[in-house]
């Protein structure tokens, strides 16, 4: 799993998997919701993550939905 990284946003608590690649990511929520630009929250993904949003765990390696 070091290949993914958990982020959650620490204001909302939107939470997504996506594939590690150092960037910082921006809570699309809260720039939509409320203006803001949050960052969020990253960490490796656990196998028992289970976020409310994308999760790019989920994709094929042709990048279609398991």
């Amino acid at each position: 799993m070091a290949d993914f990284t958990y982020l959650e946003c620490p204001y909302c608590q939107y939470s997504i998997v996506m594939k590690a690649d150092g960037r910082a990511i921006f809570c699309y929520h809260c720039a939509s919701d409320n203006g803001r630009d949050v960052a969020m929250k990253s960490r490796p993904a656990q196998q028992d993550d289970e976020p409310e949003g994308y999760d790019a765990r989920q994709e094929t390696d042709d990048g279609n939905q398991r």
